[in-house]
């Protein structure tokens, strides 16, 4: 099934993203984890629809207490103040460089703790040859303390993995 928009309901609030419009498109909605907040695409919106924030850009996701947002290897204030990249625990390559480590996106834990998805480029062939940036190690980061450490190799892992809510335990599926 598909569908032409997606409607997000609030109290007293109503948000209609037409996906045929240019400036909806793509766009996804998340609550922030106490529910006070939605952010759609870019934008961080408080209950009675007003803008609380712009962010630099979209794809971002809550922390677990909701004061901060991450994207990729950024971290930014939910106020959109405080915009900083976070070292990663090994060096990677934007470069589509056959077996050169590659960063494949983070996500939070339940604990706080960041997960860190590093893989490395490799050729793919389906119909026709392409690189691919593989999983291959898993590392959490705290971003207090900033230390990150290998939690478990991904080696010929699908890169499905997901964390139980407290850190603890990871499952994936693999064939």
């Amino acid at each position: 099934a598909s569908f032409d928009r997606c409607e997000v309901l609030l109290p007293g609030l109503r948000i209609l993203l037409d996906r045929h419009r240019p400036d909806a498109a793509g766009q996804s909605a998340l609550w922030s984890p106490d529910g006070s907040r939605i952010l759609v695409g870019n934008q961080v919106l408080a209950r009675d629809g007003s803008v609380e924030a712009t962010l630099p850009s979209d794809g971002w996701a809550w922390s677990p207490d909701g004061e901060e947002l991450i994207a990729g290897a950024r971290l930014i204030r939910r106020d959109g103040s405080d915009e900083r990249q976070f070292p990663l625990p090994v060096e990677v390559s934007t470069e589509e460089t056959l077996g050169e480590p590659c960063f494949r996106g983070s996500f939070w834990r339940g604990d706080g703790r960041i997960v860190l998805r590093i893989g490395r480029w490799i050729e793919e062939e389906h119909e026709s040859a392409f690189i691919v940036c593989e999983p291959d190690r898993v590392f959490t980061f705290d971003p207090a303390t900033e230390e990150s450490r290998e939690a478990i190799p991904l080696r010929g892992l699908p890169g499905n993995d997901q964390w139980s809510p407290d850190g603890s335990r990871i499952v994936y599926l693999s064939s």
